[in-house]
């Protein structure tokens, strides 16, 4: 069953579909969730400061904004591009890192408290390993 669906609003390096199935799947298992379906949207850094501030109130571009009611994670793809470069890391690592931030966002983990965030990580480090 195809758990992910990808809409690009920008040109990417790559696709990433695989990457994300593969990612949900294993995050479905170690969490013990039934089947989910998500969809992406990977945008630019003007529709991510749109989005950034009608639903967060922070006129500025992030890289990654999940929206639980409607089970989507936006991904800003000029923020890949930056912070793969930052990380030293590849596109495909830093786009799969964000992704899986986002899913966990929407599996309801938050970071707000130094312990939420480090029971974040560590689920997100299971899930990427």
């Amino acid at each position: 069953m195809k758990r992910v669906e990808v809409n690009y609003r920008v040109k990417t390096a790559q696709k990433y579909e695989a990457v994300f199935e593969k990612l949900a799947k294993k995050c479905a298992g170690l969490l013990k969730l039934k089947d989910f379906k998500i969809s992406v949207a990977i945008v630019g850094p003007k529709e991510m400061k749109e989005l950034n501030k009608r639903y967060r109130g922070r006129a500025k571009v992030t890289d990654v904004l999940s929206f639980e009611e409607v089970n989507e994670i936006v991904i800003c793809y000029a923020e890949v591009k930056k912070q793969a470069r930052l990380f030293n890391h590849s596109l495909k690592k830093e786009t799969s890192r964000l992704f899986v931030h986002g899913l966990l966002h929407l599996l309801g983990f938050d970071h707000q408290q130094e312990s939420d965030y480090l029971k974040m990580e560590r689920a997100a480090a299971k899930i990427l390993a």
